[in-house]
């Protein structure tokens, strides 16, 4: 059974060790991750009161996470929140987790809308589109990247 609860310091390690597998298996792999920055963006996230990291963890320990933040847009009266990062390795965390951060985005960080991205492509893509779908998320716009030439 998939439990989901807020991060503590004591959950940064495993945190960035999940986040460095994902990263690993996403769009940006050939970027270096930064284990260090990964800390700092994981300690904000516990700490600061407008950012949220939660855990999924069954008896194994911890097989997911999402990391996000509530702003105010800045030309309008209106607060949203996003995910930085999310990423699951047991069925059914993944789910849980938007669940949580939705509950914590709506009733204590008093958002009015959600966002949720998918920064990655193929078969990740599609499954997480059709879960957000299912969630009740709506698909508007999209994301477009072009990469730096690299001669």
């Amino acid at each position: 059974m998939i439990a989901i609860r807020h991060a503590s310091m004591d959950d940064i390690e495993r945190i960035v060790a999940l986040g460095e597998r994902g990263h690993s298996r996403g769009a940006n792999a050939r970027f270096e991750f930064s284990g260090m920055r990964a800390r700092i963006i994981v300690a904000q996230c516990i700490t600061r009161r407008s950012m949220c990291a939660l855990v999924a963890s069954d008896d194994s320990g911890i097989v997911g996470f999402i990391l996000g933040n509530s702003e105010e847009y800045p030309y309008i009266q209106m607060r949203y929140a996003t995910d930085i990062a999310l990423y699951s390795e047991a069925p059914g965390a993944g789910r849980s987790l938007i669940e949580c951060f939705t509950r914590w985005a709506f009733d204590e960080a008093r958002v009015d809308q959600m966002i949720l991205g998918v920064t990655y492509g193929g078969r990740s893509e599609r499954s997480a589109t059709a879960l957000y779908k299912r969630m009740g998320f709506t698909h508007v716009g999209g994301m477009f990247t072009k990469q730096r030439s690299t001669r």
